[in-house]
């Protein structure tokens, strides 16, 4: 999970003795700040960490120290100095999603090609959010959808699909239930999420 993932980084940066700068308050903690919470049954090839230190480190030592401390499943792909102000989270713009989607009913490629095609002709697909407060809010999803492509039908009711989506932290966002509820929207077909991979994170240039 999320909490799991902070937990962990938090533990590895201790072993690995890295003067990583720490909350104020009654309970201090670790400034760690992952820019996008991953939902729980997501997998990824790219998140991106935020690392706040009391001083400047070496790029290269950072990621060695760090590495020997991480567990195996958990690799460093890059790392970059950046200033406070230009955290991940305050830059993050999109996300690249594949998502395998199942229907009840039997779907040839021609019919998932054109359930794509109706979503992107749309201007606008409406969904109803409850805020915290209770509230009710409606949002324009395909505002939020960029690219949307089909990779591939492995059988006769199963899809994978590529989408470029919104992924702001603002809250502006497009998940892949998102996705599946527009696809709902414009076919009329009962469809189920059955896996969701976030390829990766982009952030603002």
């Amino acid at each position: 999970s999320h909490l799991d993932l902070v937990r962990l980084f938090d533990r590895a940066i201790r072993r690995a003795k890295l003067p990583i700068a720490f909350t104020g308050g009654y309970h201090p903690g670790p400034r760690i700040s992952i820019a996008n919470a991953l939902s729980l049954g997501m997998t990824s090839s790219g998140e991106i960490v935020d690392f706040d230190f009391t001083k400047t480190l070496d790029l290269e030592e950072f990621r060695d120290r760090l590495s020997e401390q991480l567990p195996e499943g958990i690799t460093i792909n890059s790392v970059e100095t950046v200033s406070l102000k230009n955290s991940a989270t305050s830059l993050l713009e999109k996300a690249e999603y594949f998502v395998t989607v199942e229907a009840q009913d039997t779907v040839s490629e021609t019919q998932w090609e054109e359930a794509l095609k109706a979503v992107l002709d749309r201007e606008e697909i409406l969904w109803e959010k409850t805020t915290k407060s209770g509230k009710k809010k409606t949002l324009n999803l395909r505002d939020r959808v960029f690219e949307l492509s089909l990779i591939e039908t492995p059988d006769e009711q199963t899809a994978k699909l590529r989408y470029l989506g919104s992924c702001r932290n603002d809250g502006t966002l497009l998940n892949p239930e998102h996705l599946v509820y527009m696809l709902e929207q414009v076919t009329g077909m009962a469809l189920q999420l059955s896996h969701a991979h976030r390829q990766q994170l982009i952030l603002q240039n």
